[in-house]
């Protein structure tokens, strides 16, 4: 059994600046659509929703259902924890995305509540370290 990797991500400059301009970009361009301006004006109302949505969720880390931090004992067993110190077990998806310049981590959830759940870390999220031998560690699994 390997040594737990215990994964705590910090605030990412990186990718709050992506969150943010690709909702604002969305913004933009939704008042140029062909369309009512009731749906222009719903669909502006749900580019904002997502935009708290994902800066609490990914960014902060404040909702409920965001991951603050993780465990990983090395096999298939990781313990998910939230913002308000609810634990959960889970196992890696297939779908999780890794490199050395964004890392989408997705999991499965086993027990109550929501199945899924994602865990996104841009190069600033981490110590170099720790990213580092996160990646070797997902590659070698």
């Amino acid at each position: 059994m390997a040594e737990i990797l215990r994964i705590y991500p910090g605030y990412s400059r990186q990718l709050s600046l992506f969150v943010w301009c690709t909702h604002l970009l969305a913004l933009g361009l939704v008042p140029l659509l062909p369309i009512s301006p009731w749906l222009r004006a719903a669909m502006l109302v749900l580019v904002v929703l997502s935009l708290l949505h994902n800066r609490n969720t990914h960014v902060l880390r404040s909702n409920v259902s965001a991951i603050a931090s993780v465990e990983w004992d090395g096999e298939d067993e990781w313990l998910l924890f939230s913002a308000k110190g609810t634990k959960r077990r889970a196992r890696l998806r297939g779908s999780s995305y890794v490199q050395p310049w964004l890392m989408v981590l997705n999991f499965m959830v086993v027990g109550k509540g929501p199945k899924y759940a994602s865990l996104i870390l841009a190069p600033d999220a981490l110590d170099a370290a720790i990213q580092r031998r996160l990646r070797v560690r997902l590659r070698l699994q």
